[in-house]
């Protein structure tokens, strides 16, 4: 049994998204919510997203007290491609650095 244990910490070490960043499109409903929380148990810093910042910012409230994780809201509309590259500016000043992105 002693092995087990070795190999389970191995496995979370391997699996922590700690210090990585990710974005969740229609992060704030449904399976973008459910993939938004998974992230954040695993470790990562989550935005997630809505085509209105007041849902953004209403939805990452709603994770985190569900939760007790931070949620980054942002307004996106993957239509616009205004409204997209604004997103990678400010997300590329704020954070350098985005790993994972859900559409």
């Amino acid at each position: 049994m002693e092995n087990d244990n070795r190999t389970d910490s191995s496995l979370q070490g391997l699996l922590s998204l700690k210090g990585r960043i990710a974005l969740v499109t229609g992060g704030c409903r449904n399976f973008g919510a459910e993939m938004a929380v998974g992230l954040a148990e695993a470790g990562a810093t989550v935005a997630v997203t809505a085509r209105e910042f007041s849902r953004a910012k209403d939805g990452a409230a709603a994770l985190k007290e569900q939760t007790g994780f931070d949620f980054i809201p942002f307004e996106l509309e993957l239509t616009d491609e205004n409204s997209v590259q604004k997103l990678f500016q400010f997300s590329s000043i704020s954070y350098k650095l985005l790993e994972f992105v859900y559409l």
